[in-house]
């Protein structure tokens, strides 16, 4: 059994390294995929010093910018492992937690383990007021679309099993955590959340911004709930996943 960790990155030459470095021994054979996302730093750089470093280290690159859910989507299908992890650059999800989120997807395959952010208290900087209102709230939303409880929709650290992450409706929007539920509520997988202690970003800055960005994630938000009870409305009748 192998993992691929997949480490999308856009900008992010100031971590890269210090990310990977920081991930810990694991307990299954595991790969590093990361997909830089059409940077305009030295980030493709900065992995290819390392890959000279650690046979590990592997990577996919985009010309141009594609957004997250498609670098992660690129990951997932260049991935050797029979488990995938997504895990961001900025290191605001520590490396060093990454274990614990692998016991849930060792015990069963039909599951998605996420991260919680809201369990550990974290600094305030870390997250906008705004961002932890907007994710309170969509997270109740899922809650009842999916009929489970989740805490936090947007965490980016995830683990599941490589043959149900390629049939994840990845690449709807720029990010891609909704597009996970969305293929989780549609399969039927356990949702499982592991709380993590969330930090500010060590360097850099985020590329995602209040606005617009947080008026399109809760426009997206509405229309995978949309979209979740559409497919589970017709499925029966052979509404295929890949055509959401």
């Amino acid at each position: 059994m192998k993992l691929s960790v997949i480490i999308p990155c856009y900008n992010e030459e100031e971590n890269i390294q210090q990310c990977l470095r920081r991930i810990p021994p694991l307990e299954i054979e595991s790969e590093y995929v990361v997909v830089d996302d059409g940077s305009k730093d030295g980030t493709r750089q900065k992995i290819l010093e390392l890959m000279k470093e650690d046979a590990r280290v592997r990577l996919v690159a985009f010309d141009s910018n594609q957004g997250k859910a498609k670098a992660v989507k690129a990951g997932i299908e260049q991935a050797h492992g029979e488990i995938v992890m997504i895990l961001d650059a900025d290191m605001a999800v520590r490396p060093e937690d990454i274990t614990v989120f692998l016991a849930p997807v060792f015990n069963e395959k039909n599951v998605l383990v996420m991260g919680t952010r809201f369990v550990y208290p974290f600094d305030k900087k870390a997250m906008r007021w705004i961002n932890r209102v907007s994710n309170r709230i969509t997270a109740w939303l899922f809650s009842k679309f999916l009929k489970t409880n989740i805490t936090d929709t947007l965490c980016g650290t995830k683990v599941l099993w490589r043959e149900e992450a390629l049939k994840m409706p990845l690449g709807r929007d720029r990010w891609g955590d909704f597009d996970f539920l969305l293929g989780a509520g549609c399969r039927n997988l356990k949702i499982v959340e592991v709380p993590i202690h969330y930090q500010p970003r060590l360097a850099g800055s985020s590329s995602m911004k209040p606005f617009p960005d947080g008026f399109v994630l809760f426009k997206e938000c509405l229309r995978t709930g949309y979209l979740l009870a559409r497919y589970r409305f017709a499925n029966p009748f052979g509404f295929p996943l890949d055509k959401l």
